[in-house]
């Protein structure tokens, strides 16, 4: 009976130890969401994407290929990083439920407008790093085609006649 009963007093301690630490887990979570959240898994560095690398022209077949090889990789990263992101909308949606429900109302739309700023930011900074490789592909693509035009008139000319 009296191991019975320390088990017992012993549970009930360890019970309210927890549910205490549990609590204390959540708050900690719902600050960081209202004042702490950085989106860092969001950001489109956390996914590793290989940025493409352009030489000035192409001037071969196998270097057409593998740039349009590693833009095809970029794009499909870049799609997942979008993906994601998308998911993750409305603001406030990202946030656990045990935690929104410990939250109070101005904590929830604290946390609500956190989380659409730094998305916004996270998007603004995707969208510039999708523009300079789309800048760089068109550069190279325009060169490339340069070259690949002029490589073509020069075996369709006529030598002249003397």
């Amino acid at each position: 009976m009296k191991f019975a009963m320390t088990g017992l007093l012993l549970g009930l301690v360890c019970g309210a130890s927890f549910a205490a630490s549990v609590e204390t887990e959540t708050r900690a979570t719902a600050a960081y969401y209202t004042s702490g959240y950085d989106g860092a898994e969001l950001r489109l560095a956390a996914y590793r994407c290989i940025t493409p690398v352009f030489p000035a022209v192409s001037m071969t077949t196998d270097s057409v290929r593998k740039v349009e090889k590693s833009v095809k990789a970029w794009q499909a990263c870049y799609g997942r990083f979008a993906l994601k992101l998308n998911n993750v909308l409305p603001a406030g949606k990202a946030i656990p439920d045990d935690v929104a429900k410990a939250m109070g109302p101005d904590d929830k739309a604290k946390a609500k407008a956190m989380m659409e700023k730094v998305y916004a930011e996270i998007a603004a900074e995707a969208r510039d790093e999708d523009d300079k490789v789309k800048a760089a592909q068109k550069t190279w693509q325009g060169a490339t085609d340069a070259y690949a035009h002029s490589q073509q008139h020069a075996t369709h000319r006529v030598p002249e006649m003397k």
